[in-house]
């Protein structure tokens, strides 16, 4: 009965240290992980859409009416403009006019547009739509 009892003890000692330096090597690599400064410089691409309230071509940015503040959003150099589906510049924006586009959001909470949709979205192509296994077993049994 005691050596039973010596087995347990002991088989339960080995399990016990030879799981612990596994848990304190995960929470470490957790722990840097977490305070890795790259980790937190995460940048994130989010659309956007509104109506222009105003813009400023030699700060190359614009404003975008809001319900309860304006949006001021800088493009940056390379920025993609396009307006009815043709590349196009900052000086075609008219005041009113629909916009979308894309913007970087950068960890300090600057934003800055990548790229810019002039004028309403322009209407894509229908598919034609694909017909079922039905249709086409009745459209050959027809011919």
């Amino acid at each position: 009965m005691f050596r039973y009892i010596i087995r347990i003890v002991v088989i339960c000692a080995v399990l016990t240290f030879s799981h612990s330096p596994v848990v304190n090597a995960s929470a470490q690599d957790a722990e840097s992980v977490s305070k890795d400064p790259s980790a937190k410089l995460k940048v994130t691409k989010i659309p956007f859409r509104g109506k222009l309230h105003s813009f400023d071509k030699e700060s190359m940015s614009i404003t975008l009416l809001g319900k309860t503040k304006n949006r001021t959003l800088r493009l940056i150099d390379t920025a993609k403009v396009v307006k009815g589906g043709k590349d196009s510049s900052l000086d075609e924006a008219v005041v009113g006019e629909d916009v979308g586009g894309q913007i970087i959001r950068y960890p300090d909470g600057r934003e800055e547009v990548v790229s810019l949709r002039l004028g309403p979205k322009p209407e894509e192509e229908k598919k034609p739509v694909r017909s079922s296994k039905k249709q086409k077993a009745d459209s050959e049994s027809d011919q």
